[in-house]
Protein backbone atom coordinates (compact mmCIF):
# COMPACT_ATOMS: atom_id res chain seq x y z
CA UNK A 1 0.00 0.00 0.00
CA UNK A 2 3.02 2.56 0.73
CA UNK A 3 4.79 3.70 -2.25
CA UNK A 4 8.43 4.88 -2.94
CA UNK A 5 9.52 2.94 0.95
CA UNK A 6 13.19 2.79 0.00
CA UNK A 7 14.67 6.77 -0.46
CA UNK A 8 11.76 8.74 1.61
CA UNK A 9 11.48 9.52 5.01
CA UNK A 10 8.30 7.55 6.52
CA UNK A 11 5.61 10.28 7.08
CA UNK A 12 6.04 11.14 3.26
CA UNK A 13 5.73 8.01 1.60
CA UNK A 14 2.76 8.05 -0.71
CA UNK A 15 -0.28 6.10 0.86
CA UNK A 16 -1.65 4.02 -2.77
CA UNK A 17 -5.47 4.62 -3.28
CA UNK A 18 -5.81 7.23 -1.06
CA UNK A 19 -5.99 11.40 -1.93
CA UNK A 20 -7.62 14.67 -0.80
CA UNK A 21 -11.60 13.36 -0.61
CA UNK A 22 -9.79 11.05 2.51
CA UNK A 23 -9.07 14.25 4.27
CA UNK A 24 -11.52 16.35 6.70
CA UNK A 25 -12.16 19.44 5.29
CA UNK A 26 -13.27 20.97 8.77
CA UNK A 27 -9.72 19.78 9.92
CA UNK A 28 -7.67 21.56 7.48
CA UNK A 29 -10.02 25.12 7.87
CA UNK A 30 -9.09 24.76 11.81
CA UNK A 31 -5.34 24.47 10.46
CA UNK A 32 -5.24 26.69 8.09
CA UNK A 33 -6.64 29.43 10.61
CA UNK A 34 -4.14 28.15 13.29
CA UNK A 35 -1.72 28.48 10.28
CA UNK A 36 -2.78 32.09 9.66
CA UNK A 37 -2.91 33.08 13.55
CA UNK A 38 0.60 32.29 13.90
CA UNK A 39 2.05 33.88 10.52
CA UNK A 40 -0.60 35.81 9.11
CA UNK A 41 2.09 37.09 6.01
CA UNK A 42 3.19 33.87 5.18
CA UNK A 43 3.12 32.87 1.07
CA UNK A 44 1.54 30.08 1.65
CA UNK A 45 -1.65 30.72 2.60
CA UNK A 46 -2.54 32.55 -0.56
CA UNK A 47 -2.86 29.22 -1.84
CA UNK A 48 -5.90 27.17 -2.39
CA UNK A 49 -6.23 24.15 -0.24
CA UNK A 50 -5.09 21.26 -3.00
CA UNK A 51 -1.55 23.73 -3.58
CA UNK A 52 -1.73 24.37 0.31
CA UNK A 53 -1.49 20.50 1.47
CA UNK A 54 0.82 20.20 -1.37
CA UNK A 55 3.69 22.23 0.38
CA UNK A 56 2.51 20.70 3.19
CA UNK A 57 3.80 17.03 2.05
CA UNK A 58 0.38 16.74 2.92
CA UNK A 59 -0.14 15.41 -0.78
CA UNK A 60 2.95 14.70 -3.19
CA UNK A 61 3.67 12.84 -6.84
CA UNK A 62 6.42 10.66 -7.29
CA UNK A 63 8.47 12.53 -10.12
CA UNK A 64 9.71 8.74 -10.83
CA UNK A 65 6.94 6.71 -11.14
CA UNK A 66 4.46 9.77 -11.54
CA UNK A 67 1.71 8.26 -8.58
CA UNK A 68 0.33 10.69 -6.31
CA UNK A 69 -1.49 10.79 -3.53
CA UNK A 70 -2.04 11.30 0.22
CA UNK A 71 0.94 10.77 2.54
CA UNK A 72 1.55 9.06 5.70
CA UNK A 73 1.82 12.35 7.52
CA UNK A 74 -1.42 14.26 5.15
CA UNK A 75 -3.64 11.35 6.62
CA UNK A 76 -2.36 11.56 10.54
CA UNK A 77 -2.56 15.12 10.22
CA UNK A 78 -6.12 15.50 8.18
CA UNK A 79 -7.48 12.08 7.63
CA UNK A 80 -10.78 10.87 8.18
CA UNK A 81 -11.95 8.56 10.89
CA UNK A 82 -12.23 5.53 8.09
CA UNK A 83 -9.11 6.43 5.92
CA UNK A 84 -7.00 6.30 9.03
CA UNK A 85 -8.42 2.39 9.89
CA UNK A 86 -8.41 1.52 6.75
CA UNK A 87 -4.87 2.81 5.91
CA UNK A 88 -3.20 3.00 9.43
CA UNK A 89 -4.73 -0.06 10.97
CA UNK A 90 -2.35 0.48 14.00
CA UNK A 91 -2.53 3.96 14.42
CA UNK A 92 -3.70 4.85 17.63
CA UNK A 93 -4.07 7.88 20.37
CA UNK A 94 -5.78 8.04 23.97
CA UNK A 95 -5.84 10.46 26.39
CA UNK A 96 -6.42 9.42 29.46
CA UNK A 97 -7.53 11.73 32.58
CA UNK A 98 -6.97 9.44 36.39
CA UNK A 99 -8.20 12.23 38.61
CA UNK A 100 -10.18 10.51 41.10
CA UNK A 101 -9.29 8.98 44.42
CA UNK A 102 -11.78 6.54 44.29
CA UNK A 103 -9.66 2.47 42.65
CA UNK A 104 -13.31 1.91 40.95
CA UNK A 105 -13.38 4.61 39.28
CA UNK A 106 -10.76 4.08 35.64
CA UNK A 107 -10.46 7.68 34.56
CA UNK A 108 -12.64 10.80 34.78
CA UNK A 109 -12.61 11.88 31.15
CA UNK A 110 -11.00 10.16 28.01
CA UNK A 111 -10.37 10.97 24.31
CA UNK A 112 -9.95 7.88 21.84
CA UNK A 113 -11.00 7.08 18.80
CA UNK A 114 -14.61 6.55 19.12
CA UNK A 115 -16.33 7.48 15.84
CA UNK A 116 -17.65 10.29 17.56
CA UNK A 117 -14.88 12.72 16.03
CA UNK A 118 -12.10 12.86 13.19
CA UNK A 119 -9.48 10.90 15.12
CA UNK A 120 -6.29 12.60 13.38
CA UNK A 121 -3.68 14.03 15.27
CA UNK A 122 -4.22 17.64 14.88
CA UNK A 123 -8.13 16.97 16.37
CA UNK A 124 -5.95 15.01 19.11
CA UNK A 125 -4.03 17.64 19.75
CA UNK A 126 -6.86 20.51 20.11
CA UNK A 127 -8.59 18.08 22.64
CA UNK A 128 -5.64 17.01 24.32
CA UNK A 129 -4.16 20.58 24.91
CA UNK A 130 -7.70 22.13 26.09
CA UNK A 131 -7.63 19.35 28.59
CA UNK A 132 -4.17 19.65 29.70
CA UNK A 133 -4.41 23.58 29.79
CA UNK A 134 -7.95 23.66 31.82
CA UNK A 135 -6.51 21.83 34.63
CA UNK A 136 -3.41 23.51 35.21
CA UNK A 137 -4.40 26.14 38.05
CA UNK A 138 -2.44 29.20 36.87
CA UNK A 139 -3.95 32.16 34.53
CA UNK A 140 -4.40 31.51 31.23
CA UNK A 141 -6.85 31.56 27.99
CA UNK A 142 -7.54 30.70 24.79
CA UNK A 143 -8.86 32.15 22.14
CA UNK A 144 -11.50 31.23 19.82
CA UNK A 145 -9.39 29.28 17.67
CA UNK A 146 -7.84 27.74 20.47
CA UNK A 147 -4.62 29.88 19.98
CA UNK A 148 -3.05 31.16 23.10
CA UNK A 149 -3.35 34.43 25.24
CA UNK A 150 -1.42 35.36 27.95
CA UNK A 151 1.11 32.52 27.02
CA UNK A 152 3.08 30.92 30.17
CA UNK A 153 6.44 28.79 30.08
CA UNK A 154 4.41 25.82 31.52
CA UNK A 155 2.15 26.48 28.64
CA UNK A 156 5.18 26.27 26.04
CA UNK A 157 6.49 23.40 27.57
CA UNK A 158 3.01 21.59 27.70
CA UNK A 159 2.09 22.31 23.85
CA UNK A 160 6.34 21.04 23.48
CA UNK A 161 5.77 17.91 25.32
CA UNK A 162 2.37 17.19 23.57
CA UNK A 163 3.96 17.58 19.96
CA UNK A 164 7.31 15.92 20.81
CA UNK A 165 4.86 12.92 21.37
CA UNK A 166 2.75 13.27 18.33
CA UNK A 167 5.99 14.04 15.77
CA UNK A 168 8.25 11.40 17.19
CA UNK A 169 6.11 8.11 17.58
CA UNK A 170 6.17 5.01 15.12
CA UNK A 171 2.79 5.81 14.52
CA UNK A 172 3.08 1.77 13.30
CA UNK A 173 4.55 0.74 16.47
CA UNK A 174 2.33 -1.17 19.41
CA UNK A 175 0.45 0.39 21.76
CA UNK A 176 0.05 4.11 19.91
CA UNK A 177 0.37 7.60 21.82
CA UNK A 178 -1.40 7.63 25.12
CA UNK A 179 -1.54 10.80 27.32
CA UNK A 180 -2.33 9.78 30.77
CA UNK A 181 -3.22 12.79 33.39
CA UNK A 182 -2.57 11.85 37.29
CA UNK A 183 -3.15 14.67 40.24
CA UNK A 184 0.83 15.10 40.39
CA UNK A 185 2.31 14.05 37.07
CA UNK A 186 1.55 13.91 33.03
CA UNK A 187 3.07 11.19 31.58
CA UNK A 188 3.13 10.94 27.55
CA UNK A 189 4.04 7.48 26.20
CA UNK A 190 4.61 6.61 22.32
CA UNK A 191 5.82 3.73 20.30
CA UNK A 192 9.64 3.81 19.31
CA UNK A 193 12.60 4.51 20.64
CA UNK A 194 15.16 7.58 21.15
CA UNK A 195 16.99 8.73 17.41
CA UNK A 196 19.50 10.54 19.52
CA UNK A 197 21.62 9.78 22.78
CA UNK A 198 20.20 10.75 26.27
CA UNK A 199 23.28 12.61 26.66
CA UNK A 200 22.36 14.63 23.23
CA UNK A 201 19.04 14.88 24.51
CA UNK A 202 20.19 16.62 27.81
CA UNK A 203 22.47 18.66 26.03
CA UNK A 204 20.63 20.23 23.68
CA UNK A 205 20.64 21.66 19.86
CA UNK A 206 20.41 18.17 18.12
CA UNK A 207 17.23 17.70 16.21
CA UNK A 208 16.59 14.63 15.01
CA UNK A 209 12.65 13.43 14.09
CA UNK A 210 11.45 10.92 12.59
CA UNK A 211 8.67 12.37 10.83
CA UNK A 212 10.06 15.41 9.60
CA UNK A 213 6.71 16.30 7.48
CA UNK A 214 4.24 16.39 10.63
CA UNK A 215 7.05 18.05 12.23
CA UNK A 216 7.01 21.21 9.53
CA UNK A 217 2.89 20.83 9.90
CA UNK A 218 3.13 21.95 13.85
CA UNK A 219 5.95 24.29 13.18
CA UNK A 220 3.79 25.93 11.03
CA UNK A 221 1.09 26.46 13.69
CA UNK A 222 2.68 27.32 16.69
CA UNK A 223 4.27 23.54 17.78
CA UNK A 224 7.69 22.12 17.94
CA UNK A 225 10.83 23.33 17.69
CA UNK A 226 13.24 21.87 14.92
CA UNK A 227 16.67 23.46 16.82
CA UNK A 228 16.76 20.15 19.41
CA UNK A 229 15.81 22.79 21.89
CA UNK A 230 12.11 21.14 23.15
CA UNK A 231 13.90 19.21 25.77
CA UNK A 232 15.18 22.27 26.88
CA UNK A 233 11.70 24.37 26.62
CA UNK A 234 9.77 21.57 28.88
CA UNK A 235 12.65 22.11 31.48
CA UNK A 236 12.50 25.60 31.51
CA UNK A 237 8.76 25.76 31.47
CA UNK A 238 8.91 23.30 34.70
CA UNK A 239 11.23 25.11 36.62
CA UNK A 240 9.80 28.36 36.47
CA UNK A 241 6.82 26.66 38.29
CA UNK A 242 9.40 24.92 40.68
CA UNK A 243 8.23 21.29 39.87
CA UNK A 244 10.30 18.49 39.71
CA UNK A 245 12.26 17.98 37.08
CA UNK A 246 10.71 15.95 33.66
CA UNK A 247 11.72 12.00 33.67
CA UNK A 248 12.46 9.91 30.25
CA UNK A 249 12.16 6.76 30.16
CA UNK A 250 12.59 4.25 27.80
CA UNK A 251 11.47 0.46 26.97
CA UNK A 252 11.76 -2.23 24.54
CA UNK A 253 10.21 -4.94 23.05
CA UNK A 254 7.62 -3.49 22.39
CA UNK A 255 9.72 0.00 22.27
CA UNK A 256 8.39 2.75 23.76
CA UNK A 257 9.42 6.26 24.72
CA UNK A 258 7.84 7.84 28.29
CA UNK A 259 8.27 11.31 29.58
CA UNK A 260 7.04 12.17 32.97
CA UNK A 261 5.87 15.63 34.00
CA UNK A 262 5.43 15.55 37.79
CA UNK A 263 3.64 18.63 39.37
CA UNK A 264 5.18 18.22 42.45
CA UNK A 265 7.39 20.62 44.24
CA UNK A 266 11.04 20.48 43.53
CA UNK A 267 11.42 20.07 47.28
CA UNK A 268 8.26 19.62 49.01
CA UNK A 269 8.18 21.43 52.37
CA UNK A 270 6.87 17.94 54.25
CA UNK A 271 9.97 15.81 52.66
CA UNK A 272 12.53 18.62 53.27
CA UNK A 273 11.14 18.85 57.11
CA UNK A 274 11.23 14.68 57.47
CA UNK A 275 14.91 14.82 56.30
CA UNK A 276 15.58 17.36 58.44
CA UNK A 277 14.17 16.01 61.48
CA UNK A 278 16.05 12.35 60.07
CA UNK A 279 19.33 13.36 59.53
CA UNK A 280 19.45 16.87 61.13
CA UNK A 281 22.79 19.35 60.41
CA UNK A 282 24.44 16.52 57.98
CA UNK A 283 21.13 17.72 55.82
CA UNK A 284 21.20 21.70 56.98
CA UNK A 285 24.38 21.59 55.80
CA UNK A 286 24.23 20.03 52.39
CA UNK A 287 24.89 21.99 49.02
CA UNK A 288 22.05 22.14 46.37
CA UNK A 289 22.78 19.41 44.20
CA UNK A 290 22.88 17.27 47.37
CA UNK A 291 20.30 18.46 48.71
CA UNK A 292 18.40 17.13 45.64
CA UNK A 293 19.64 13.90 45.39
CA UNK A 294 18.80 13.19 49.06
CA UNK A 295 15.21 14.71 48.07
CA UNK A 296 14.81 13.23 44.97
CA UNK A 297 15.40 9.88 46.47
CA UNK A 298 12.83 10.53 48.92
CA UNK A 299 10.42 11.73 46.33
CA UNK A 300 10.55 9.14 44.02
CA UNK A 301 12.06 6.41 45.91
CA UNK A 302 15.32 6.05 44.54
CA UNK A 303 17.55 8.35 42.28
CA UNK A 304 20.07 7.58 39.57
CA UNK A 305 22.80 9.40 38.39
CA UNK A 306 21.18 10.09 34.81
CA UNK A 307 18.02 10.89 37.14
CA UNK A 308 20.37 13.91 38.69
CA UNK A 309 21.57 14.82 35.28
CA UNK A 310 18.07 15.38 33.81
CA UNK A 311 17.55 17.49 37.47
CA UNK A 312 20.85 19.46 37.90
CA UNK A 313 22.31 19.34 34.11
CA UNK A 314 25.93 18.95 35.55
CA UNK A 315 28.08 16.52 34.68
CA UNK A 316 28.20 13.22 35.67
CA UNK A 317 31.28 12.66 37.27
CA UNK A 318 30.46 15.74 39.62
CA UNK A 319 27.32 13.56 40.09
CA UNK A 320 28.98 10.36 40.91
CA UNK A 321 31.06 12.56 43.46
CA UNK A 322 27.94 13.86 45.31
CA UNK A 323 26.49 10.41 45.69
CA UNK A 324 29.38 8.33 46.81
CA UNK A 325 29.78 11.29 49.23
CA UNK A 326 26.22 10.83 50.80
CA UNK A 327 26.51 7.09 50.87
CA UNK A 328 29.76 7.70 52.84
CA UNK A 329 27.57 9.91 55.59
CA UNK A 330 25.12 7.56 56.13
CA UNK A 331 22.58 9.71 54.32
CA UNK A 332 21.76 7.30 51.00
CA UNK A 333 22.62 3.50 50.37
CA UNK A 334 24.12 2.23 46.74
CA UNK A 335 21.99 -0.75 45.27
CA UNK A 336 23.83 -2.21 42.16
CA UNK A 337 27.16 -0.80 40.94
CA UNK A 338 28.17 0.89 37.76
CA UNK A 339 25.62 2.03 35.54
CA UNK A 340 23.23 0.11 37.08
CA UNK A 341 23.80 2.11 40.48
CA UNK A 342 20.67 3.62 42.20
CA UNK A 343 20.62 5.26 45.36
CA UNK A 344 17.82 5.63 48.35
CA UNK A 345 17.43 6.86 51.49
CA UNK A 346 19.41 4.90 54.15
CA UNK A 347 17.66 3.53 56.31
CA UNK A 348 19.03 4.32 59.94
CA UNK A 349 20.44 7.48 60.48
CA UNK A 350 24.10 7.43 61.90
CA UNK A 351 24.57 9.35 64.83
CA UNK A 352 24.42 13.41 64.16
CA UNK A 353 27.30 13.65 66.81
CA UNK A 354 29.67 15.67 64.13
CA UNK A 355 32.86 14.46 65.92
CA UNK A 356 31.45 11.09 65.25
CA UNK A 357 33.45 8.72 62.87
CA UNK A 358 31.93 8.23 59.22
CA UNK A 359 32.02 4.34 58.55
CA UNK A 360 34.31 3.52 55.08
CA UNK A 361 34.60 0.15 53.37
CA UNK A 362 38.13 0.01 54.60
CA UNK A 363 36.70 0.55 58.28
CA UNK A 364 36.60 -3.22 59.82
CA UNK A 365 33.49 -2.21 61.06
CA UNK A 366 31.72 -2.38 57.61
CA UNK A 367 32.79 -5.91 57.17
CA UNK A 368 30.61 -8.71 57.61
CA UNK A 369 32.28 -10.33 60.83
CA UNK A 370 32.80 -7.46 62.38
CA UNK A 371 29.05 -6.20 61.74
CA UNK A 372 26.94 -7.61 64.92
CA UNK A 373 23.66 -8.97 63.16
CA UNK A 374 25.40 -8.74 59.88
CA UNK A 375 25.31 -11.96 57.66
CA UNK A 376 28.01 -14.08 57.97
CA UNK A 377 29.86 -15.39 55.40
CA UNK A 378 29.14 -19.84 54.95
CA UNK A 379 32.37 -21.77 55.82
CA UNK A 380 35.25 -22.05 53.94
CA UNK A 381 34.63 -19.28 51.38
CA UNK A 382 37.01 -16.47 51.13
CA UNK A 383 36.10 -12.75 51.88
CA UNK A 384 35.14 -10.85 48.90
CA UNK A 385 34.46 -7.16 48.54
CA UNK A 386 31.39 -8.02 45.60
CA UNK A 387 29.81 -9.72 48.32
CA UNK A 388 30.08 -7.32 51.17
CA UNK A 389 25.93 -6.14 51.83
CA UNK A 390 24.15 -9.25 50.55
CA UNK A 391 21.81 -10.92 53.06
CA UNK A 392 21.82 -13.95 54.45
CA UNK A 393 19.59 -15.36 52.09
CA UNK A 394 21.72 -14.60 48.78
CA UNK A 395 24.80 -15.76 50.81
CA UNK A 396 22.66 -19.00 51.64
CA UNK A 397 23.45 -19.42 47.88
CA UNK A 398 27.07 -19.24 47.51
CA UNK A 399 27.66 -23.52 47.53
CA UNK A 400 25.42 -23.46 44.13
CA UNK A 401 27.73 -20.73 42.61
CA UNK A 402 31.06 -22.91 44.03
CA UNK A 403 31.63 -24.20 40.49
CA UNK A 404 31.57 -20.41 38.67
CA UNK A 405 33.20 -19.00 42.20
CA UNK A 406 36.50 -21.50 41.17
CA UNK A 407 36.77 -21.41 37.60
CA UNK A 408 37.24 -17.75 35.86
CA UNK A 409 36.50 -19.72 32.68
CA UNK A 410 33.92 -22.13 33.07
CA UNK A 411 31.74 -23.24 29.65
CA UNK A 412 29.55 -20.65 28.43
CA UNK A 413 26.61 -23.17 28.96
CA UNK A 414 28.04 -24.49 32.54
CA UNK A 415 27.39 -20.83 33.27
CA UNK A 416 24.59 -20.24 32.31
CA UNK A 417 23.39 -23.51 33.97
CA UNK A 418 24.74 -21.88 37.19
CA UNK A 419 23.03 -18.82 36.89
CA UNK A 420 19.31 -20.42 35.99
CA UNK A 421 20.03 -23.01 39.25
CA UNK A 422 20.66 -19.79 41.46
CA UNK A 423 17.30 -17.98 40.07
CA UNK A 424 15.40 -20.85 40.19
CA UNK A 425 12.02 -19.99 42.05
CA UNK A 426 13.72 -15.94 43.40
CA UNK A 427 14.28 -13.13 41.62
CA UNK A 428 17.66 -11.84 41.76
CA UNK A 429 19.93 -8.53 40.50
CA UNK A 430 22.81 -7.86 38.40
CA UNK A 431 24.38 -7.15 41.41
CA UNK A 432 23.75 -10.22 43.48
CA UNK A 433 24.32 -12.69 40.70
CA UNK A 434 27.41 -10.85 39.96
CA UNK A 435 28.58 -11.20 43.92
CA UNK A 436 27.98 -14.83 43.67
CA UNK A 437 29.02 -15.95 40.50
CA UNK A 438 32.93 -13.47 41.17
CA UNK A 439 32.18 -11.64 37.70
CA UNK A 440 31.84 -8.27 36.92
CA UNK A 441 28.16 -7.17 36.44
CA UNK A 442 28.35 -5.16 33.32
CA UNK A 443 29.77 -7.99 31.44
CA UNK A 444 27.88 -10.67 32.99
CA UNK A 445 24.88 -8.57 31.90
CA UNK A 446 25.89 -7.73 28.54
CA UNK A 447 27.26 -11.53 27.78
CA UNK A 448 25.04 -13.78 29.40
CA UNK A 449 21.55 -11.65 31.31
CA UNK A 450 20.62 -10.33 28.32
CA UNK A 451 21.42 -13.22 26.06
CA UNK A 452 19.51 -15.58 28.22
CA UNK A 453 16.00 -13.80 28.54
CA UNK A 454 16.29 -13.71 24.63
CA UNK A 455 16.32 -17.55 24.26
CA UNK A 456 13.32 -17.83 27.26
CA UNK A 457 15.76 -19.22 29.89
CA UNK A 458 15.34 -16.17 32.37
CA UNK A 459 12.33 -13.87 32.55
CA UNK A 460 12.35 -9.96 34.02
CA UNK A 461 10.49 -8.80 36.89
CA UNK A 462 9.84 -5.50 34.95
CA UNK A 463 9.60 -7.16 30.98
CA UNK A 464 8.43 -3.63 30.44
CA UNK A 465 11.19 -1.16 31.67
CA UNK A 466 14.22 -3.06 30.74
CA UNK A 467 16.58 -0.72 31.99
CA UNK A 468 15.49 -0.29 35.53
CA UNK A 469 18.18 -0.22 38.15
CA UNK A 470 16.32 -2.77 40.31
CA UNK A 471 15.88 -5.15 37.28
CA UNK A 472 16.07 -8.34 38.45
CA UNK A 473 15.59 -12.14 36.29
CA UNK A 474 14.48 -15.26 37.13
CA UNK A 475 14.45 -18.34 35.73
CA UNK A 476 11.58 -19.61 33.78
CA UNK A 477 9.14 -22.56 35.15
CA UNK A 478 9.35 -25.50 32.61
CA UNK A 479 5.80 -27.03 32.03
CA UNK A 480 4.85 -30.05 30.69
Amino acid sequence: MLADQSDTPADSQIVEHFGQPDFDPETVRQYRNRFASRAPDHPWLLLDDTPLLTKLSALRRDRATGLEGATVAGLLMFGRFEALRDALPGFHVDYRERLSDDPAVRWTDRVVPDGTWENNLFQFYVRVMQRLSGDLKMPFQLDRELYRKDDSAVHEALREAVVNALVHADHRGQGGVVIERYPDRIELSNPGSLLVSRVQLLQGGVSECRNKSLQLMFQLMGGGDKAGSGMDKIRAGWRAQHWRSPRLEESLQPDRVKLVLPMVSLIPDEVDQALRVRFGDRFAKLDKTAVQAVVTAQVEGSVTNGRMQEITGEHSKDITAVLQNLVRDGLLTQQNQRRWASYRVAEDSPQSDDDSPHLTPDSPQCSPQFAGDSPQLPPNFPQSERLVGLSSEILDLLPLAEPARKNKKLPVDQLKDVIQQLCEGRWLATSELAALVDRDAEKLQSRFLTAMVREGSLELRYPDVRNRPDQAYRTVSKTL
